[in-house]
Formats: C-alpha cells, sequence, structure tokens
C-alpha cells in the first residue's frame, strides 16, 4: 500500500482568482458584520485588560496595606456582578412579556381562533426577538371558559461564580380573547 502524499504545489493562477471570486462574493455583503464581530472581540480583550488594570490598585490597598475601609468595594463588587448576570435574562423576560402581551392585543375579540394559530403567531415573535429560552412549546395555551390563556411560567438561572448562582422565577398569564 503506497502511504506517500503528493506535494502540495501553488494555487494556479485560475484557482487563485477563484478563491478570491469566491471570498469577495462571501464576505463582500458581510463585511459590516465582520467588522461589528471584530470590534466585539477587540471590546471584550479591551474590557477584560481595563478590569486588571482598575482592580489591581484596588486589590494592593486591600491586602498589601490592609485598608479596611477598602473592603466596602467587595460586596459593592458582588452586588455590582450579579446585576451584570441577571440583567441579560431580565431583558430576555421583557422579550417573553412583551411578545405575550402583542399577542394578547392581536387575538382581542377573535373568539375563533385555534391554539395551533397562536402557537404559530408565537413562535414568529418569539423567533423575531431572537428568543431561545423558554422555547414557545414551553410555553402554554389553554383554553378558559370562552377564551385562550397564554401562560409563561419557567426559571432561569445565572451563574456567579463557583457553586453560586442565582434562581429567577417568572410568571406571566396574559389572556388573548
Amino acid at each position: 500500500m503506497d502511504t506517500r502524499v503528493a506535494p502540495v504545489s501553488a494555487a494556479k493562477p485560475g484557482e487563485l482568482a477563484l478563491m478570491l471570486r469566491m471570498i469577495r462574493e462571501y464576505l463582500g455583503p458581510r463585511k459590516l458584520t465582520l467588522f461589528l464581530a471584530v470590534a466585539c472581540m477587540a471590546g471584550g480583550a479591551a474590557t477584560t485588560a481595563a478590569l486588571a488594570w482598575l482592580l489591581d490598585p484596588a486589590i494592593k490597598l486591600i491586602f498589601l496595606d490592609q485598608r479596611e475601609d477598602m473592603l466596602l468595594l467587595i460586596p459593592v463588587a458582588i452586588v455590582a456582578y450579579a446585576g451584570l448576570r441577571i440583567t441579560p435574562i431580565y431583558l430576555n423576560y421583557l422579550k417573553v412579556s412583551r411578545a405575550l402581551e402583542q399577542l394578547g392585543s392581536e387575538t382581542k375579540g377573535d373568539e375563533q381562533i385555534s391554539v395551533q394559530a397562536v402557537r404559530n403567531s408565537l413562535d414568529k415573535r418569539l423567533d423575531i426577538d431572537s428568543v431561545t429560552f423558554p422555547r414557545s412549546d414551553q410555553i402554554t395555551i389553554v383554553r378558559e371558559g370562552k377564551g385562550l390563556v397564554a401562560e409563561a411560567r419557567y426559571e432561569d438561572v445565572a451563574p456567579l461564580f463557583g457553586n453560586m448562582s442565582i434562581l429567577l422565577k417568572f410568571d406571566k398569564r396574559v389572556p388573548l380573547n
């Protein structure tokens, strides 16, 4: 059995032109997206560096100089960090709540609407708002009396550090018609 590998040759002029055209056609319309992605990555790296630069004096004051008044920074930092961790979860809840409220106003007075039609409309709204949790099948739509009621009852966890997390419980109930 021959296990030799053929040498890799340089791209021929026609192949190079084809590769450049493919890159231009594919990446051309996505220049803004690529720029924003690179900017976000640079921003994340800069934030990490800035955080280290800002925390270095505080760490020195607390642990090396042993200034007790600087210990107030620790609970403030923990609360600020917890706030940063739960903010996206609450923003997601606001999206879910808004989708349910819009669904309620859209179906107001329509007693003939089916559960499947409501679910399809909810799917579209959650998809447009990029809501991945809770999924639309986790939101209950039930018939109560003459109308429908949509209920989003779910929990979400915001990890803090180590084995510590914050449990957030949400319960939104909207009459649909």
